[in-house]
């Protein structure tokens, strides 16, 4: 997967975007799939899909849903199933409805600027729950008029 990204909350939708001539890619049209969001301590399996194979298998979950691949070991799993597949030239675009989240406690594995890096810790700043941005303050609740930004 090349990019992953949250689209919308209601309803719940997920974006990922693949290489067309992945293997991957020819799994995803009309079936469900996981999100797999790796751990630290899976760099190696991440290598493993980046075309590096490791040197004992790849381990799945044997608790998954049925027909869902999900990493085992994993940071957080979004569960999906179909919601439209995009052409995006030599990529697919796929969103996918949110149908499952699961978070551990193990930190993610982040790959930045071509390699691999840890995530540290939280910036300063207004906290996303008192943020004007966020969806519980209603956004735009209150306004009059919106200016477009044309």
């Amino acid at each position: 997967m090349n990019a992953f990204t949250a689209v919308s909350l209601d309803p719940p939708l997920a974006q990922v975007t693949l290489i067309r001539k992945n293997k991957a890619a020819q799994f995803l049209e009309d079936a469900p799939f996981a999100i797999n969001i790796m751990a630290e301590e899976q760099l190696d399996v991440c290598l493993n899909f980046a075309g590096k194979p490791m040197s004992s298998p790849v381990q799945w979950r044997p608790d998954g849903p049925e027909c869902v691949p999900v990493l085992d070991g994993n940071a957080a799993t979004i569960e999906c199933r179909p919601w439209k597949i995009y052409d995006g030239g030599d990529h697919v675009i796929v969103i996918g409805e949110v149908v499952d989240v699961e978070l551990t406690e193990r930190r993610p594995l982040v790959f930045y600027k071509g390699k691999f890096r840890q995530m540290g810790p939280f910036c300063g700043g207004t906290p996303w729950e008192g943020s004007a941005d966020a969806p519980s303050s209603g956004w735009f609740e209150g306004s009059t008029s919106f200016l477009s930004l044309d």
